[in-house]
C-alpha cells in the first residue's frame, strides 16, 4: 500500500494519531456503467466486512430522471452486539443536491452502547430515526427526527462514496451524515493512482485519503471510471468491497434472517 502523503499544519491539527490497520481486501466484480465526472449509472454492490466474516451489505442504485440523477441507498448491517438498517433517497439536478430522505433503525446491546456510544443514535428501544434535507433557492435545510428544520451549508454533500465529489484534487468537503444528520468537514487527499493487487492481478486504481476532525480516517479507491470499488474504515477495521449483484442478492435473505434485530426492522427488503 502505497505511503501517506503529509497534510498541512491546520490539517494535522484535525487528526488524531493512532496506527493504521492494513486490512486484506477481495475485489469482486462491480455492475455498471460510469459516466466521466458525474454520478456512476447502475447499481453497486458492497459487501461490509471486518477480520474476513461479513457484517454487512451495502447497495446503491442510481439512476437517471429527466434533467435529475436519483440515488438510492440500502444498507444491512449485523455485527456482535449491534445491527442497523437503513434505507435513503438523493435527488441531484445537473450535479446540485436538492433532496435527501433517509430512515435509519437499529439495535445496540448495552454493552456497544457504553464503548462505542458515537454508533447508536437511536434509543434504547431501537425506535428509527429520519432525516430529510431539501433545498429552498441557494440554501439546504435539515430536519433530524422531531427536531426543528434548520439551515446548514448549501454545499453539504450526503455521506454516499459513489458521489464523485470525494474525488478531485485535494480538498475539504461539507458533509452531512445520513444516519445522525451531523454536519462536518472532511479533508480529501488525493494520492494518486497505484497499481492495486486483486486477486493475481493488477489494477489502477485512484485512492484517497479522508479524515474529519473527530479524528477518524478512511481509505477510498476509485476504478479507471470513476467507480468506488473499495474503502477501509482505519478505527473499525471494517471492509467495503465491491461484490456482484447475484452474489449480494443471492446472501441478501439469508444474512437478513440470521438476525433477530434485521428481522425486526420495518423497512427490510423481502
Amino acid at each position: 500500500m502505497a505511503h501517506r502523503r503529509h497534510l498541512d499544519t491546520n490539517t494535522k491539527s484535525w487528526i488524531t494519531p493512532g496506527r493504521l490497520l492494513f486490512v486484506c481486501i477481495t475485489f469482486l466484480y462491480l455492475s455498471g456503467t460510469a459516466l466521466s465526472q458525474d454520478w456512476p449509472i447502475g447499481t453497486f454492490y458492497y459487501e461490509i466486512t471486518r477480520n474476513n466474516n461479513q457484517i454487512g451489505i451495502h447497495k446503491i442504485v442510481s439512476k437517471k430522471q429527466g434533467e435529475n440523477v436519483v440515488v438510492k441507498t440500502e444498507e444491512w448491517v449485523d455485527d456482535t452486539g449491534y445491527c442497523r438498517a437503513s434505507k435513503r433517497r438523493e435527488v441531484w439536478h445537473h450535479g446540485t443536491l436538492t433532496a435527501l430522505e433517509s430512515f435509519t433503525a437499529g439495535w445496540c446491546s448495552i454493552f456497544v452502547r457504553m464503548a462505542r456510544p458515537s454508533v447508536c443514535p437511536w434509543d434504547e428501544f431501537g425506535d428509527p430515526i429520519t432525516l430529510s434535507v431539501v433545498r429552498k433557492d441557494e440554501a439546504l435545510f435539515k430536519t433530524f427526527g422531531s427536531e426543528k428544520s434548520q439551515q446548514i451549508s448549501g454545499e453539504a454533500v450526503p455521506t454516499n462514496f459513489l458521489n464523485p465529489a470525494f474525488r478531485g484534487s485535494d480538498h475539504v468537503l461539507q458533509v452531512v451524515s445520513p444516519v445522525t444528520g451531523e454536519l462536518q468537514s472532511m479533508i480529501i487527499s488525493n494520492e494518486g493512482v497505484e497499481n492495486l493487487p486483486i486477486r493475481n492481478k493488477s489494477v489502477k486504481a485512484e485512492r484517497y485519503l479522508v479524515q474529519d476532525h473527530n479524528g477518524h480516517s478512511r481509505e477510498l479507491w476509485y476504478d479507471s471510471r470513476g467507480v468506488w470499488i473499495q474503502m477501509f474504515l482505519h478505527s473499525e477495521g471494517v471492509i467495503f468491497a465491491a461484490a456482484s449483484h447475484a452474489k449480494m442478492e443471492s446472501e441478501l435473505p439469508s444474512f437478513i434472517r440470521r438476525s433477530d434485530c434485521l428481522r425486526k426492522l420495518p423497512h427490510r427488503t423481502k
